[in-house]
């Protein structure tokens, strides 16, 4: 469960751009990459280390014992969100702040009114 929800969590920061680390800070451009990447890991690392693990339980006249699998992984699991969490937060920066009032396209001037009609006069 906490494999997918930290896989969730990468993949919305790839598509954001950006992670929300606390309130007033947030996590932008390489480091929110590399923490996307270490958010999105426990899920397919858990899936391979098992299949190694299983592969040498086949392998082996007796099986190995259930605490080493227990442990194999949970670190496959909690290592990656755990770096990654604390990479989040020594690479975050300050919020910035929303552009105020109406976006304006830089070098664009907004339109003018058009020119008043000369005055005519009435035709017959």
């Amino acid at each position: 469960m906490v494999g997918i929800i930290a896989l969730i969590i990468g993949i919305v920061g790839f598509a954001k751009g950006r992670i929300g680390v606390s309130k007033a800070r947030e996590l932008r451009g390489s480091g929110m990459y590399l923490v996307a990447t270490l958010f999105c890991l426990p899920l397919p690392l858990s899936l391979l280390v098992g299949l190694v693990l299983g592969a040498i339980n086949a392998g082996r006249p007796t099986p190995l014992e259930p605490s080493k699998i227990l442990l194999a992984g949970a670190l496959c699991t909690w290592v990656p969100i755990l770096a990654g969490v604390v990479l989040a937060f020594v690479l975050s920066k300050p919020k910035e702040a929303p552009p105020a009032g109406f976006p304006v396209t830089p070098g664009r001037h907004p339109p003018q009114a058009a020119p008043p009609l000369p005055d005519r006069p009435p035709q017959p």
